[in-house]
């Protein structure tokens, strides 16, 4: 029986961060796949729930903080890691507080 590879989804806003983590993903044996901003990434969700999310904090239009609320609305289950290059110690407690899972600075 073929081992089904976990799903990643990478929200951010800008496009290289986007790409260069899924691509590092993949090279790790995930499935990765993307989306620019909250709103079209709570849309992917409802289709194919991923094993875990990696987001970026702050984005226009809907925030990092701000997707976690509006998923954890309807899911319980996923593993969420906000990415951040304007790190505080107040984010990083609402971001967990909220259900992150962890919360790590930009660059990785």
């Amino acid at each position: 029986m073929p081992r089904t590879r976990p799903n990643v989804l990478v929200v951010d806003d800008d496009a290289a961060t986007r790409d260069g983590l899924t691509a590092l993903l993949e090279s790790w044996g995930y499935h990765a796949f993307a989306e620019a901003d909250g709103q079209a990434a709570l849309q992917r969700c409802k289709q194919n729930l991923p094993h875990a999310i990696i987001s970026d904090l702050l984005m226009p239009g809907m925030s990092g903080l701000q997707f976690i609320e509006a998923l954890k609305e309807h899911v319980h289950h996923v593993a969420i890691i906000m990415l951040t290059g304007k790190a505080t110690v107040e984010t990083a407690v609402q971001a967990i507080k909220l259900g992150a899972y962890d919360y790590l600075p930009k660059p990785l």
